[in-house]
């Protein structure tokens, strides 16, 4: 015998223009539960083998139905905009004939998102629907996505980093089926420059980037930093070398100064600096490598940087400073490509 349960979640103001009727919502790679949302709600109805205690049913983070709550509502949250603000949530256990034997409600809420995403940033639903999934896919979705909408939720720029290259890192180990961190931002290097296609607004962000603005970056910290010593000249080098990019490579020319000594050391000098200048001469932008620049190199060494407590937040000031602008920019970048790299789910 089956148990039947309605999981009801009331809105306090309703919803305009967004109906969903009879979803299936899996918690099994067989199995799933029905999900509608209309303008004064949204409700879930579950099947369980097992007899459940409805005054306890939302208080075990790890159960099925709550699982089931997280993926509904952001569904809702990624095709709608946003999550309207809840009033309260009522778990029902129904009879045979559909009607409620027992509930249990409550009215305290941790409201899961307060900021609506822009025009931009939402999704189509049939790009969703792989949240409403259970599969390793899905579920690596379903977190990726809610550290990208938690990113948007976020004021300071330096949480909203935090949250965007977590969401980062749940695709690219994903994506990736790698186990070294090396291994797997290699292969997520090279899985954007040859998928490519995949990422058009996140390319035409980049194509506005100029010279100036990596300027403003600390290139010069980043290379002394990633390259403390002479035996690092070789990697040095093969950084350099593999970006044709005419924007970064004015950069590298400018500070190439910084790793002089051990590139003359190694009778590696000539060569760098000829493809520095071969690559200015040719003056050709090359947008998905920049794009992969700023994502993977740049952002991992400022990750380094923040969060593994090297230095005071420089985020925690009054007033705005350098490199709060440039989280703000690394953010804008991220939240466009994670958008685009999570609708993409199919291709990997």
């Amino acid at each position: 015998m089956s148990h039947e349960y309605l999981i009801t979640i009331n809105f306090t103001e309703p919803l305009e223009n967004f109906i969903i009727s009879n979803e299936k919502v899996y918690y099994h790679e067989l199995y799933y539960d029905s999900l509608k949302i209309n303008r004064n709600n949204l409700t879930i109805k579950c099947k369980r083998q097992k007899k459940k205690d409805v005054n306890t049913l939302l208080f075990n983070f790890n159960s099925s139905f709550n699982k089931q709550i997280n993926k509904s509502l952001t569904f809702l949250s990624i095709t709608n905009g946003f999550i309207p603000n809840i009033k309260n949530i009522i778990v029902s256990e129904l009879n045979l004939q559909g009607k409620e034997i027992t509930n249990f409600s409550t009215d305290k809420i941790n409201q899961p998102l307060q900021t609506k995403l822009s025009d931009k940033l939402i999704w189509d639903l049939s790009d969703a629907k792989i949240l409403l999934e259970e599969n390793t896919l899905s579920h690596t979705i379903l977190i990726s996505c809610i550290y990208w909408l938690k990113a948007q939720d976020y004021d300071l720029e330096g949480g909203k980093f935090e949250k965007h290259w977590k969401s980062f890192n749940t695709l690219y180990t994903h994506i990736s089926q790698k186990t070294t961190e090396f291994e797997k931002l290699v292969f997520m290097r090279e899985f954007i420059c040859t998928h490519k296609n995949l990422f058009p607004r996140s390319i035409q962000f980049i194509s506005t980037i100029t010279s100036t603005d990596i300027r403003n970056l600390r290139i010069r910290e980043m290379i002394l930093n990633d390259y403390t010593n002479e035996n690092n000249t070789a990697a040095f080098v093969h950084f350099i070398k593999r970006y044709d990019d005419n924007r970064l490579n004015t950069i590298f020319k400018e500070t190439l100064v910084y790793r002089q000594a051990f590139l003359r050391s190694k009778g590696l000098y000539a060569e760098v600096d000829s493809h520095i200048n071969h690559s200015i001469a040719r003056n050709q932008k090359n947008d998905e490598q920049l794009l992969v620049f700023y994502l993977i190199k740049y952002s991992y060494f400022i990750r380094n940087k923040y969060f593994h407590a090297e230095k005071m937040d420089s985020t925690f000031q009054l007033f705005k400073n350098d490199e709060i602008e440039e989280l703000s920019l690394l953010n804008k970048i991220f939240s466009i490509f994670l958008q685009e790299i999570l609708i993409a789910h199919s291709q990997y």
